[in-house]
């Protein structure tokens, strides 16, 4: 196993070392769900609390993907429901029906309005936890993700190559299990998901006279209005699926030492086969105690008790807000856009949304990697992420100290060593060595829309001076 791997295994643990240095930088969003406290009067009964946005949301989320909500679809027909021709997927009868322009505001208004309030935030939230029991509900939802995943396959078919291109195809849904409990968010994220590609595809259309396959970068700048509705779009998406995820409510703050973190990613560790030594680690030994049991917690683990359900409720909000955000800063970039023209439009970028951004790709990358080595003898993710905690009991508990380490390990039927393949292997993976510098790219495109100039200087450097000597010790 390689040095560097371990390294990549140990990321989860450590991004909130991105944070900061600055002991005045502190997340916008991390405690989005209600920083603020409560209300005296609401809190001890003496005044209804107002949730009439929030209702009026979990109204229009009840109805999605039913009665006309829904969209009847004939497998092997053609369909351009979501703006552009594809096959409907064999088994697919039905799908949520794209919502709109007038819904579409009507309903983020409604959701926007919901969460600047902890009440209705509350009352939103407790909402979409609930599980659909509608089997038509779940039939369409089912359905959706297929004819979604379609429509990404044939955009990127059509689509010249480029940022646009990749970023489209990281788009693309794991298949939901309908024998699982599929929520109310999971449908709300789903309906977003899909109002964003149908409109981003009538945008394409628009700027591209209908030549999509033709786009130019100059058709996106020289109409940087319509492409900051995409952007809109996807953000706003990202920030859903923060809530959805439960990220949103983990506190990413902290004081470490980034630029030495970035020093050390291109040098020897002392980690053996397999052990990630934490002798140097004193610095955010305290920061991984306090967020990692959190963490564990969003992973679908809790009091040592594993939910599939809830692994895969991350998961999709996971990657909906790692592609989101891909989504909008590959627009962003085409349509030359400023950051006075990003900052606050759905998601505040700051350094916590550096840490999000980075956490989710981990996840997502980690969760495509167990399903590239799937077999009837592989185990489930379920398995993987049990054995290492109970491996290393004292990281799931936040109790580790600087002479502890971490192990990885014996999984009968897996291990790691095929993970650096499936980050760097073209071939296969579709990804390699442009893949990740655009992923830190696109660190440093948050960073520079609401960050501080440090980080951007400590990642550009590291960048040019050790990019390629970490990437070639990762493979």
């Amino acid at each position: 196993m390689k040095k560097m791997f371990v390294l990549v295994l140990l990321v989860p643990i450590l991004t909130i070392a991105l944070i900061s240095c600055d002991a005045d930088i502190r997340s916008n969003i991390a405690d989005f769900m209600g920083g603020l406290g409560g209300n005296v009067y609401i809190d001890n009964g003496l005044v209804q609390p107002n949730t009439a946005d929030a209702e009026a949301a979990v109204a229009v989320i009840a109805n999605l993907g039913t009665g006309t909500g829904a969209t009847a679809v004939t497998a092997g027909s053609s369909s351009s429901e979501f703006g552009i021709s594809i096959t409907v997927p064999a088994g697919v009868e039905k799908i949520l029906k794209p919502q709109t322009t007038a819904e579409q505001t009507t309903f983020k208004n409604d959701i926007a309005t919901a969460l600047t309030s902890p009440t209705q935030t509350q009352t939103l939230l407790v909402e979409l936890e609930k599980p659909i029991e509608d089997a038509e509900q779940k039939k369409a939802v089912e359905g959706t993700v297929a004819v979604f995943n379609a429509t990404i396959t044939k955009l990127t078919t059509d689509l010249p190559d480029g940022e646009v291109k990749t970023a489209l195809a990281n788009l693309t849904l794991d298949p939901v299990d309908t024998t699982q409990t599929i929520t109310q968010g999971d449908v709300l994220i789903l309906q977003m998901m899909t109002n964003l590609i149908s409109n981003t595809v009538a945008t394409l259309n628009t700027v591209s006279n209908n030549n999509i396959g033709g786009l130019t970068d100059s058709q996106l700048e020289n109409n940087q209005t319509q492409v900051l509705s995409i952007v809109d779009d996807a953000l706003f998406t990202a920030q859903i699926a923060e809530q959805l995820s439960g990220s949103a409510t983990i506190d990413f703050s902290g004081q470490l030492d980034l630029a030495s973190l970035l020093g050390n990613l291109n040098k020897g560790s002392k980690a053996s086969r397999g052990t990630i030594e934490l002798t140097d680690a004193g610095d955010f030994i305290g920061t991984i105690n306090n967020i990692i049991p959190d963490l564990v917690e969003l992973l679908g683990v809790k009091d040592g008790e594993y939910s599939k359900a809830d692994y895969q409720k991350f998961i999709l909000n996971q990657r909906a807000y790692r592609s989101s955000i891909e989504h909008a800063l590959s627009f962003a970039k085409k349509g030359n856009l400023t950051s006075a023209q990003l900052q606050n439009r759905g998601v505040s970028f700051d350094t916590s949304t550096l840490i999000k951004y980075i956490f989710a790709v981990l996840m997502t990358e980690h969760h495509d990697y167990w399903k590239s080595v799937a077999s009837s003898d592989t185990p489930r993710p379920e398995t993987i992420i049990l054995a290492y905690l109970n491996a290393n009991p004292k990281l799931a508990a936040g109790t580790l100290t600087v002479s502890d380490s971490i192990t990885a390990p014996t999984i009968k039927g897996f291990d790691y060593d095929g993970f650096p393949a499936h980050l760097t292997d073209t071939t296969v993976a579709k990804k390699g060595k442009e893949y990740i510098r655009a992923i830190i790219n696109n660190l440093i495109a948050i960073n520079n829309i609401g960050g501080i100039a440090q980080l951007t200087e400590a990642l550009e450097d590291f960048l040019a001076e050790d990019f390629d000597e970490w990437f070639a010790d990762l493979v």
